[in-house]
């Protein structure tokens, strides 16, 4: 009994001090492992951030080197831009200055030319007019000598004027005679229209009177039809006959135009043989 009691107590006692083992070595692994996950984890977070300097300051010394190589590769294409600008600019100069002087010498020749042809035309249109001139004085003093020619003429103007005067009269006369026709044959006319209205409001009462009858008696529309288009052929009649009238005014008014273009004509004529009278009359004094 003593044994088993010592057994028991013996296997509780090391029951107990593996149970206070196995604790403290489950404490201390898990000290152990959580030390070494935060020795892992701050390695991996300084790897991460030691990662993000070097990309940060690999970034910025590149942009930098990118910056100043664009700089330098702009400024060299602006020299070159400036360089070709100026050289194009040097050429276009040196021909705007060649068509320049073109443009004077061609200028002053064409002044020379324009100067030589506009004094050779002064001195032949002076040369022409001189012998017109001189032409022309001959026949004037040939014409001044020859008197008997002057009062030839002078007769010949005079039976001009007294045949143009005649003509005058008798134009005059024809114009008055067909004024007073063509006022007879408008009085003629008015009076005919007036008949012709009064026939017509006569035919037009009629022809009411003729409608009532029919509306009163149906049974003579036959003959009142006969009437009716008896009527409109007269109608027809008369509106030639005012054609006809209408169309012999239109010639009376034409005959009319074409005498008084005869005396403005004849008048036109009369004035220049007055002048020439006139022109006469003072080479005779």
């Amino acid at each position: 009994s003593c044994i088993k009691i010592q057994s028991i107590a013996r296997r509780y006692i090391f029951l107990n001090d593996f149970k206070e083992t196995k604790n403290a070595t489950i404490t201390i692994q898990c000290s152990i492992r959580a030390t070494i996950a935060l020795m892992t984890v701050t390695r991996v977070r300084r790897n991460y951030k030691a990662t993000l300097i070097q990309s940060t300051y690999r970034k910025a010394i590149s942009e930098r080197r990118y910056t100043a190589a664009l700089l330098f590769v702009l400024s060299l294409q602006r020299l070159h831009r400036g360089r070709v600008g100026r050289t194009l600019y040097r050429e276009l100069d040196k021909i705007r200055k060649a068509i320049r002087i073109q443009k004077f010498l061609r200028m002053t020749k064409d002044f020379r030319l324009f100067r030589q042809m506009k004094e050779s035309t002064i001195v032949i249109q002076c040369a022409v007019r001189c012998r017109n001139a001189n032409t022309s004085l001959k026949v004037l003093r040939k014409t001044a000598r020859d008197l008997n020619n002057t009062a030839k003429e002078r007769d010949e103007l005079k039976t001009d004027n007294r045949r143009l005067g005649k003509s005058l009269n008798d134009a005059m006369m024809k114009i008055a005679k067909l004024n007073d026709s063509k006022k007879m044959d408008l009085q003629r006319m008015e009076t005919k229209i007036l008949e012709l209205e009064k026939e017509l409001g006569s035919a037009k009462a009629d022809i009411e009177t003729k409608m009532i009858q029919i509306k009163r008696f149906e049974a003579a529309l036959n003959e009142s039809c006969k009437q009716n288009e008896a009527l409109l052929n007269e109608r027809e009649v008369i509106e030639s006959q005012t054609r006809d009238l209408k169309e012999t005014h239109e010639e009376k008014d034409t005959v009319i135009l074409n005498c008084t273009a005869d005396v403005e004509k004849l008048k036109e004529e009369l004035k220049v043989s007055l002048f020439r009278n006139g022109e006469l009359l003072e080479n005779e004094e």
